[in-house]
């Protein structure tokens, strides 16, 4: 593999992880909404809660909490 080709190989790697964690933060939003109409079982609605910790945190202490609550609002939650 020369130079230029672990170069892309960085950034394909670098785009998908940065696709990746902006699915998991918009994900909350659907989820969220599917919670909030009773569509997700009590168990599973624990484990929710802790994979989403980081995004409630990023909520209770970052800029990011007007953002957060106007995307959810628009789940209707």
């Amino acid at each position: 593999m020369n130079e230029e080709q672990k170069h892309q190989s960085n950034h394909r790697g670098i785009a998908i992880c940065s696709i990746l964690c902006i699915l998991y933060v918009l994900s909350i939003g659907p989820v969220g909404a599917g919670a909030e109409k009773g569509r997700i079982s009590a168990p599973t609605l624990k484990i929710l809660r802790f994979a989403y910790s980081p995004i409630t945190w990023l909520h209770d202490h970052t800029i990011f909490e007007k953002p957060l609550d106007v995307y959810t609002e628009l789940w209707g939650f």
